[in-house]
């Protein structure tokens, strides 16, 4: 399997390959900020906010770093560094953003809208799983850290599994208030 990992991302290590991933790279993040676009322009109180642009490039940070993570797991080096800082980023980038970002949708005036809808008692009614996912996020940052950082696959496998879990959580909950 290594070996047709390597066959696969040789083409992309040097040369003709770099300028392609690049573009490619470049082409993700405008469709992630294309696609947080359509969901804060949305008549939804809760998605109308700068927190959902962070929440799609957090998930997308989270999940692609995962990825390249256990990929290269056997070859910790550059890559793994690299995966644990973009997670630690998102994730307290993403954490930060959570206290502005209820103030803001609590001032928010919801008294008139086409269509009646209340995702701020959607919300509270999820509290509970909303409070859980940013609990299992935050240990998932730090097992991936903690794991990347010193080369402990146990504890990197870990950090990937509650990561992935936090994400799921999060958007259930994103996509029920909505």
């Amino acid at each position: 399997m290594a070996e047709s990992r390597n066959r696969l991302c040789q083409p992309l290590s040097g040369g003709a390959g770099q300028p392609l991933l690049a573009l490619a790279a470049a082409f993700g993040l405008v469709d992630v900020f294309c696609m947080a676009q359509v969901y804060i322009h949305a008549s939804v109180a809760t998605w109308q906010h700068s927190n959902t642009l962070a929440l799609f490039f957090g998930t997308s940070g989270i999940i692609g770093s995962v990825v390249i993570a256990l990929a290269y797991l056997r070859n910790a080096g550059a890559a793994m560094r690299c995966a644990v800082v973009v997670v630690a980023l998102m994730v307290l980038i993403r954490l930060i953003m959570q206290p502005l970002w209820l103030a803001d949708i609590n001032a928010v005036d919801t008294t008139v809208v086409t269509f009646p809808h209340h995702p701020l008692q959607a919300l509270a009614q999820l509290r509970d799983v909303y409070l859980l996912g940013w609990c299992v996020s935050a240990a998932g940052m730090l097992c991936f850290a903690a794991g990347g950082l010193r080369n402990a696959r146990g504890t990197l496998v870990a950090g990937s599994v509650l990561l992935l879990l936090g994400e799921i959580m999060l958007r259930y909950v994103f996509f029920s208030i909505g």
